[in-house]
């Protein structure tokens, strides 16, 4: 329990200063918006940030990837019609 507890914490401290770190490569920014992230509202904006940082030509295609990852977006709230 205490170890999860430190991990929450250090999780909230480092997605504070995320926005701040330097762009990583889009390969590795698509994959910020996996399910293992949690939705993580920070991530999600990073690694958004990371992407519009890359010239178009580059970050067209990780469109599938990222309209992938959407599937699992919690915070879009989209439901489809039944």
């Amino acid at each position: 329990m205490a170890r999860k507890i430190v991990s929450v914490a250090l999780t909230q401290i480092l997605s504070q200063y995320l926005l701040l770190w330097q762009a990583v490569p889009p390969t590795i920014a698509t994959t910020y918006f996996e399910q293992r992230y949690n939705n993580q509202p920070h991530i999600l904006q990073y690694a958004h940030r990371v992407l519009e940082e890359h010239p178009v030509e580059l970050t067209f295609f990780f469109i599938p990837q990222v309209v992938q990852a959407l599937r699992y977006d919690a915070l879009g709230e989209f439901h489809w019609a039944k």
